[in-house]
């Protein structure tokens, strides 16, 4: 079964922007001022881990220092080190924007937090956020991780409102098509209603954090805004039949939709939709043959119809488990047991993605494979197989050339090397060869009286049988037979539609009685 999910990326820019009445909450004094500040480390006391994080420190740790900086106010913009594509300081804020996380990895865990007391003006809480993560397979539990949390805390204990939790393997998360662990979500945003908390608090609190093994980094670009006053969204139709909800209607074509919102005769908001259509084909993943007579070594590729045109992810699934994870359209298996095994691709494009799930395939070590043995029968040759599944196909060679023989006895017609190779059912092959064969078929008398003349010839040869009667045979080189004649007395053979080259002249008695012996045609 095939399986087709999207996700559209917000994309938001504020055609007027101003600051905040609750004190740097979006980080415009240029510091941390109201905020907490929090350090530590995935590291349990036992050994790895990831979630929950342990404190370490408070307040900003290296907070000057742009590399090694654990939390650090973004002003000026650039380019992420690692995915240029994803910008430093928020496109759609003021002059600020903060990083959680340094560019190293390390167990490192950051967060900030702090107590907002809502009033009743103040009760439009935007977020917006960037990552940038490294993907290192590990367990849910042990992934990068990054965690948005808003708690009513007006009680004393705190009770969650809302929250945003992403993890390093996340289908949300795009691969980079320049790097092979790094993934990224770029400038995205969030809107927490806090209307019917107004006059009372609650509490932001922002965690990022590394992998469980301390290998593998995650940082957090973010910012907040409270009440902006115009709003321009462009969201991505991915599907035919996609609706996109706006503002209490629906829409399902491209265009550009506005809503205002008034206070008596002064505009109070202005929302304005361009919708667009993106549309992302499917991509009907599908395994391509492998060679199943390997074992216990298996590279196995899936091919798409329709790449996405950003990246494709492929994460390839044994026995319902995720063993491989990246751009990386095959992959090497190697098993002791019977595998289940696809391909979960995922294909992103502008701002759209799709997931489809390619054919199951059963993996098999322990498939039977076939052998030959090449032994002597009397004067012929015997291939005989084990093994494999039938029906077996039997090819023949002598020295470096291929007989016209496909069954199982062969017999020679020329001194040399034989081989015979086997293919079953299956398409698995194996070959056996018997070296240095010998029959004297150049001079093979018996008892019969038998001779020809002239040798070399031309066009006819003249036949001396002795009394004898039976059938006259002539074989090409490779052994396929060219004429049969029946004689029953001396007399001339007509030679003249044969190439000059090497032959071989086999006459048959009526008491079965055989003598070979070569002729050459000028």
């Amino acid at each position: 079964m095939k399986v087709s999910l999207f996700i559209s990326a917000l994309f938001i820019t504020f055609l007027t922007y101003s600051q905040s009445t609750i004190g740097n909450i979006d980080f415009e004094d240029g510091n941390f001022n109201n905020w907490t500040i929090i350090n530590g480390t995935v590291l349990l006391p036992s050994g790895h881990g990831a979630r929950p994080f342990l404190f370490s420190s408070f307040g900003a740790i290296n907070g000057s220092n742009y590399n090694t900086a654990s939390h650090f106010i973004i002003n000026t913009q650039q380019n992420d080190p690692n995915v240029p594509l994803v910008k430093t300081l928020c496109p759609f804020t003021g002059s600020n924007s903060v990083r959680l996380g340094d560019l190293n990895g390390g167990a490192e865990a950051t967060r900030i937090e702090r107590i907002v007391s809502v009033n009743t003006t103040d009760t439009l809480l935007d977020f917006f956020f960037a990552i940038v993560m490294q993907d290192p397979a590990h367990p849910q539990h042990e992934q990068p991780y990054v965690f948005i949390e808003v708690y009513d805390s007006s009680q004393g204990a705190l009770t969650l409102i809302d929250s945003i939790f992403i993890l390093g393997g996340d289908s949300i998360l795009i691969p980079d098509t320049n790097t092979s662990s790094y993934k990224y979500v770029d400038w995205s945003h969030k809107q927490f209603n806090l209307s019917q908390y107004s006059g009372q608090n609650i509490l932001l609190r922002i965690t990022n954090a590394d992998c469980g093994y301390s290998a593998h980094s995650g940082r957090l670009y973010l910012d907040f805004s409270m009440n902006p006053k115009r709003r321009f969204l462009s969201l991505g139709l991915c599907f035919p039949g996609d609706i996109v909800s706006f503002r209490g209607s629906n829409y399902n074509s491209q265009g550009v939709f506005r809503d205002t919102t008034y206070t008596g005769m002064n505009i109070d908001s202005i929302f304005t939709l361009v919708l667009t259509e993106s549309y992302q084909e499917p991509i009907g993943p599908s395994l391509a043959s492998f060679d199943i007579c390997s074992p216990p070594n298996y590279t196995i590729n899936c091919n798409v119809v329709n790449p996405g045109k950003t990246s494709t992810q492929y994460n390839w699934v044994v026995n319902g488990v995720v063993v491989q994870s990246g751009l990386s359209s095959s992959i090497n298996h190697t098993t002791s047991t019977v595998d289940t095994l696809y391909c979960e691709v995922t294909a992103y494009s502008s701002s759209c993605s799709i997931t489809e799930y390619s054919d199951t395939v059963i993996v098999d070590p322990f498939i039977s494979l076939p052998s030959v043995n090449l032994s002597l029968l009397g004067s012929d040759l015997l291939a005989s197989v084990s093994g494999g599944i039938p029906r077996y196909y039997y090819s023949w060679k002598v020295n470096f050339s291929t007989l016209s023989v496909t069954d199982s006895i062969l017999s020679p017609t020329l001194n040399g090397n034989y081989y015979v190779t086997i293919t079953d059912a299956n398409g698995c092959k194996t070959i056996d060869s018997l070296m240095g064969y010998s029959s004297g078929i150049d001079e093979l008398t018996g008892d019969l009286n038998f001779n020809f003349y002239p040798n070399p010839a031309t066009n006819s040869i003249y036949l001396q049988l002795n009394g004898e009667q039976g059938t006259i045979e002539i074989l090409d080189a490779q052994g396929k037979l060219i004429q049969t004649n029946t004689v029953n007395r001396d007399g001339e053979l007509n030679i003249e539609d044969l190439d000059k080259g090497a032959y071989l002249i086999r006459f048959i008695s009526e008491e079965d009685k055989v003598i070979i012996k070569k002729l050459l045609v000028d």
